[in-house]
């Protein structure tokens, strides 16, 4: 049946193929395949532990065995044969059926997929062909290994003329599973025909063709036929590789950085591994090695692109204009333009604007802007071209009023309102003309700070009378004519300031929201009534007259007498007021308290055992207000107060019965989605005082489908222990949690939180994932952080909880910077943010090739933060990590140019040999596991089948080993000393709670992994440590005259200085002891009989030397104001610096991880209150990160702090003598002379040679 056919015939089919097959793009494509059995097929089957003996040999329709289709399950999986009578009584399924072949010879491969758990062996024709965790012994009926179902893997079948053959083919299965008590078996195959395919792909055109142009950024490739392979290498412009790439299939975009005007050469490389998707795969053969040649040319004119005020306006008063090029431009002096014929006094920019000029005040009359003869302005071509010139001309009428237009209805919480053009609820701004006449809004402007009324300028649009103008608040900046407009700023619930602005310089308000608004509900609008008085109003009307069922004023909540928290003693709750003629409703049955719900206060409520409160303010004519839930934990037992306390409230009916999430009858815990979110009160709560948080949310259940299916409130943990997923949403109060949760991480706000309940360790000793993700962590990689606390929900214990953070793309964003695309991979292949076709890509490019050869080799680790991916294996492997690695894992990587794949720990509760297999039915595992050569990394996961491919390379083992050297000695990470700290944290944290801890973990794991795990990574040379070179002082501050001894127990010692590897050419031999005198990083091998010894390195500083990150640069008074302004800093060092979580102070800007700065290198930090016109004055400057705040044209101190909080940094302008003058030079920078000497020595700066300074140079 050929693909074409079979989406005819199967349409619902097809869709769950296309599934897999876009997965698993490195296979084939829909028109080289023929499906010759499907999965879900029907089968033959025999259930039990022996069988025939000929049942291999004779027709399967001769087998007097019963019919059932595929998948055979329990435990796991849907639909199919349920085998519900298998546990305990047999772990073996026998399947047998046919399948027809019309032709052998036009197949060059078969593909087998199959989705199992726990092992099986497949015959066709009786001959054995593939086996995945076949019994160990011919009599045992049992798999050598477990494997969980969930996804089909391929397994490719060649030489199909020894067993295949034209008509009826038999293909038998005997499926495994691991043991009898086990709790979940599965068994579904899939067997597609792969056709011969031996036309190579072609280019059959691409864009743009070579010649003359006036841009290169971007050129589009069209191939003959689908193909793969395509990354970064395969083209170079100049040299110069693509910053990212576009595509899939048959098109293809290389995005280049911006192309300098000159001569260009587009090639191939020479190495380039383009083929398509054929088995064996047919390679792509360019005619030549070069594409295209092109000449870029800036021919272009400078003109103008926008001018303030508009051109031909009416306007109040005239002394300043602003004026904006096309391109950056210079020799603009104050005789090139005219005002009434007469030179202004002064015209001030750079590059492409703003250029302000300004000239002495016209107060009324006719103004005619005009340039002079001998206009000498061009840009910076190499040949230059002159500005194209036009006049233009105002009229100036001290009694004009430039139109009736008011703010007339807004919404700052639109959860559900109206949506924009990209199908999102955005808060919006509603105007309108209260006017005769049409009123043309160009020049004019709209800003949340008055500081800025210039924030948003409108395009050249018109308002008609009594019309309205709905313009989305949304942050986006649009202003495209003719399509909905988005200002850059951003409403906020809470209150804030809204105007809009005349167009003439200085702007006037035309209106305002004076002096702020106050705080806003969702979905719910605050405008003008019909007599001009400001109201909320139920029933919103963007673009149309305010409607009705308005109400004046939002009451604020409750005021009670003690704060939530835990307390000894009973006491008498005070429920208060301020607002005048309201009243006062409270609930103690966890429901929200409404005007008809709830008991109505009069005197103070005794609180004489664990209350919660939900209380609210009621007034006749006026919104009620938001309802405060406050939970009192009165005379609980260290248990449960030794650790803080989260406390969710909700609705009864949001926890039971038919809209409840926890409900299992009918069941309710399998069902996921937005749909299945209800509101809840989150409480966090602490002993001694401290301040924690109530914040509205939504929550639901986390977990995966075993245990949604198995979540039963009245059976033993795990069953009965729920994990929760918060979400803070604006629909609900605030749109984030802003808290400081987790101590010393630097970022303190949040949009989801996981409660986690350790479905596989939920009792005891309940830390093997919060000490896995903080060992990661140590490792120096990007870790959800998490705490130990008690739960509460509607005031019953749940006992302890790990909340922790979530690995998404804000977690993403908050550990490494970058933009709002990112491709999140989680467990088989599942896509949880963007897309995966570079997760295939890479995949393609390690699992199916050689990385022995080096250039394979090189291109993989191109895709690959190997650091990163070595240290978690390693972790994987010293924990023992179970579950793992077809389950519970995730990758990310940002989608730019020369981004790479990074791993992250999720789910780590088996580990440690707490593997909660006890409650599986399964062996426990124990401190002698091996997961580095048998079970998990040498298993077909995609994460097993990456390693072993990197595993055949030397350089990467030799890598592997200078880590295990780094982590396992010298306090490393993986020292018995640092990990039984860790532990003895967790286990302190928890020792009220869990009094009698398992000791497995501490008295057991701890001295003994260690050693078993340095002999397993040696056996397959993943670790070098035997001959490993010693330092006198690993590293760390050293004195004047301080010399280095380093020592190895034998062979020869080769060391660097220069941050180079010691086994390459710049190594020198060690002889005698190092003088050090600078910041120096030293590394070490030893090499006996040609072989290399694990690297020794440490990082040595001078005590007087101080801090290697200095102020270079400063530019606080830009041309065209705080927009522009930037922070340069350099590593004057020759070492590398890492900033990881070092803050900015006097500007708000955070280091993310793994910030590390090369020796010398410059990095600029600069304003984000307007990054696209930073860019575009400085077009090709690399901006390291965008700061909030702005800088003080009077003076100011930057400081830069560590990740504890210590000042590492510090520096304090002014511009005030003896500090240059940079208030006479406007739009010059400060830079430093001698970096090394005191940056608070004015005598140190001097100003930029240039307008604009010179960052990054």
């Amino acid at each position: 049946m050929t693909f074409s056919r079979f989406y005819l015939i199967k349409m619902n089919r097809l869709c769950s193929i296309f599934i897999l097959f876009f997965e698993m793009t490195s296979l084939f494509s829909f028109s080289h395949a023929e499906v010759l059995l499907e999965r879900g097929s029907t089968w033959k089957y025999l259930k039990g532990n022996e069988s025939s003996s000929d049942w291999l040999t004779v027709d399967c329709s001769s087998l007097d065995w019963p019919s059932g289709n595929a998948p055979f399950r329990y435990g796991d999986g849907l639909s199919g044969t349920l085998l519900s009578d298998m546990p305990r009584l047999y772990s073996v399924v026998y399947l047998c059926r046919n399948f027809e072949v019309q032709d052998v010879s036009k197949y060059s491969v078969l593909d087998l997929l199959v989705n199992f758990d726990d092992g099986f062996i497949v015959w066709i024709n009786g001959h054995r062909l593939i086996a995945q965790n076949p019994p160990r012994t011919p009599l045992s009926k049992l798999a050598s290994n477990s494997h969980e179902s969930g996804k089909f893997e391929q397994f490719e079948i060649g030489e199909l003329g020894s067993f295949l053959k034209n008509g009826t083919n038999k293909i038998a299965i005997q499926a495994f599973n691991f043991s009898l008590s086990s709790s979940d078996f599965l068994i579904d195959a899939e067997l597609i025909g792969i056709l011969n395919d031996n036309k190579p792909p072609v280019l059959s055109g691409f864009s743009p063709e070579s010649g003359r142009i006036q841009k290169l950024n971007s050129v589009q490739l069209q191939f003959s036929e689908p193909v793969k392979n395509i990354d970064l290498s395969n083209l170079k412009l100049n040299g110069r590789l693509p910053q990212s790439i576009d595509g899939e299939g048959l098109s293809w975009t290389f995005n280049f950085a911006e192309a300098d005007y000159g001569d260009f050469v587009l090639s191939w490389d020479i190495e380039q591994a383009i083929e398509d998707f054929g088995r064996p795969p047919n390679k792509f053969i360019p005619e030549s090695n070069e594409l295209a040649r092109y000449h870029v040319v800036d021919d272009i004119a400078p003109e103008l692109v926008d001018i303030l005020p508009r051109p031909g306006m009416t306007v109040r008063e005239l002394k300043r204009i602003r004026l904006f090029f096309n391109e950056p431009v210079m020799n603009f002096e104050a005789d090139d333009i005219l005002i009434n014929g007469q030179v202004p006094k002064s015209v001030i920019g750079f590059a492409d604007g703003p250029w302000e000029v300004e000239f002495k005040k016209i107060k009324r009359g006719p103004v005619k802007i005009t340039w002079s003869n001998k206009i000498g302005i061009i840009d910076k071509a190499a040949k230059p071209n002159s500005f194209i010139s036009s006049d233009w001309s105002y009229n100036v009428d001290p009694n004009h009023w430039p139109g009736v237009v008011v703010i007339n209805e807004f919404m700052a919480s639109n959860q559900s309102n109206i949506r924009d053009e990209d199908n999102q609820a955005v808060d919006w701004i509603e105007l309108v003309n209260s006017g005769r006449n049409a009123v043309n809004l160009s020049g004019w402007s709209m800003s949340d700070d008055k500081k800025i009324p210039g924030k948003w300028i409108f395009p050249d649009i018109s308002i008609a009378p009594n019309s309205f103008l709905v313009v989305f608040a949304s942050g986006k900046n649009r202003r495209v004519i003719g399509e909905p407009m988005h200002t850059n700023f951003k409403l906020g619930s809470s209150g804030g300031y809204i105007g809009i602005f005349s167009p003439e310089l200085p702007r006037k308000v035309i209106d305002k929201v004076s002096p702020k608004y106050p705080e806003q509900r969702s979905n719910i609008s605050y405008g003008l009534s019909g007599t001009d008085q400001w109201e909320y109003f139920i029933k919103p009307t963007p673009g149309a007259v305010n409607g009705t069922g308005s109400f004046k004023n939002i009451l604020n909540k409750p005021k009670f007498s003690r704060e939530r928290g835990v307390f000894i003693e009973p006491f008498d709750l005070i429920l208060s007021t301020k607002e005048d003629q309201a009243q006062i409703r409270y609930t103690t049955d966890y429901s929200l308290p409404t005007s008809t719900n709830g008991q109505l206060y009069s005197n103070p409520i005794p609180i004489t055992n664990t209350t919660i409160i939900r209380a609210a303010t009621f007034r006749r004519g006026s919104w009620s207000s938001r309802s405060a839930t406050h939970t009192f934990v009165l005379g609980d037992s260290k248990a449960v107060t030794s650790l803080p306390i989260i406390s969710l409230v909700t609705d009864k009916k949001n926890i039971w019965g038919e809209t409840g999430i926890l409900e299992i009858d009918p069941r309710n815990t399998n069902k996921r989605g937005i749909a299945w979110e209800r509101p809840v009160s989150s409480e966090l709560l602490f002993q001694y005082g401290r301040d924690g948080f109530q914040v509205d949310s939504g929550f639901r259940l986390q977990g995966g489908d075993f245990i949604r299916g198995r979540h039963t409130p009245y059976k033993p943990v795990p069953w009965s222990k729920y994990s929760f997923r918060l979400y803070f949403r604006g629909k609900y109060g605030e749109s984030r949690l802003k808290y400081p949760l987790f101590s010393k991480l630097p970022i303190d706000e949040f949009e989801h939180i996981v409660l986690r309940a350790g479905m596989n360790d939920s009792i005891n000793p309940f830390i093997c994932d919060e000490l896995c993700r903080r060992l990661y962590r140590d490792l120096g990689h990007a870790s959800s952080r998490g705490m130990l606390v008690n739960l509460l929900l509607n005031g019953k214990s749940q006992a302890y909880y790990n909340p922790t953070e979530r690995i998404d793309i804000n977690f993403l964003r908050s550990r490494h910077g970058g933009g709002s695309e990112w491709d999140l991979i989680a467990q088989f292949g599942e896509i949880r943010e963007g897309d995966d076709i570079e997760w295939n890509r890479f995949k393609n490019l390690t699992i199916n090739r050689d990385l022995t050869i080096p250039r394979n080799y090189k291109k993989a680790v191109s895709l690959i933060d190997l650091n990163n991916f070595i240290d978690y294996i390693m972790l994987c492997i010293y924990v023992d990590m179970d579950d793992w690695p077809y389950n519970n894992w995730r990758a990310g990587r940002e989608r730019r140019a020369d981004a790479k794949w990074r791993f992250y720990l999720w789910d780590a509760e088996r580990s440690f040999g707490t593997d909660g297999k006890q409650m599986l039915g399964r062996q426990r595992r124990v401190v002698t596991s091996n997961n580095l050569t048998q079970g998990a990394l040498a298993s077909r996961a995609d994460i097993a089948l990456i390693f072993q491919s990197f595993s055949a390379n030397s350089e990467f083992r030799l890598r592997f080993a200078d880590r295990v050297q780094k982590h396992f000695f010298n306090d490393g990470v993986f020292t018995d000393e640092h990990i039984a700290l860790r532990h003895q944290e967790l286990k302190n944290e928890m020792k009220h709670v869990l009094p009698d801890m398992r000791p497995y973990i501490g008295k057991v794991w701890i001295p003994q992994r260690r050693k078993i795990v340095m002999e397993q990574m040696a056996s397959i040379d993943l670790q070098r440590s035997l001959n490993a070179p010693s330092f006198s002082q690993h590293g760390g501050i050293i004195k004047a005259g301080f010399k280095l001894a380093i020592t190895a127990p034998s062979g020869t010692i080769y060391y660097t200085i220069d941050s180079t590897d010691p086994s390459g050419a710049n190594a020198k031999k060690y002889e005698d002891q190092i003088a050090l005198r600078r910041h120096t990083i030293v590394k070490a091998r030893t090499l006996i009989d040609g072989r290399w010894s694990a690297l020794a390195e440490a990082s040595f500083s001078p005590d007087k030397f101080g801090f290697p990150v200095k102020f270079n640069e400063v530019m606080y008074n830009p041309i065209g104001g705080s927009d522009y302004e930037f922070i340069e800093l350099k590593n004057i060092s020759q070492t590398e610096v890492d900033l990881s979580w070092y803050k900015m102070k006097g500007v708000n800007f955070i280091f993310k991880l793994q910030s590390k700065l090369d020796p010398g290198q410059l990095i600029v930090l600069a304003s984000d209150s307007n990054p696209e016109a930073f860019i575009s004055r400085y077009p090709r400057l690399d901006v390291y990160g965008w700061y909030n705040g702005s800088l003080a044209n009077s003076g100011e101190k930057l400081a830069l702090e560590n990740a504890e909080g210590l000042e590492v940094l510090k520096f304090k302008y002014n511009n005030q003598a003896p500090w240059p003058m940079i208030d006479d030079l406007q739009g010059h920078s400060l830079q430093i002379i001698k970096p090394s000497v005191n940056a608070n020595n004015p005598t140190n700066w001097k100003p930029s040679s240039e307008v604009g300074g010179s960052p990054g140079k």
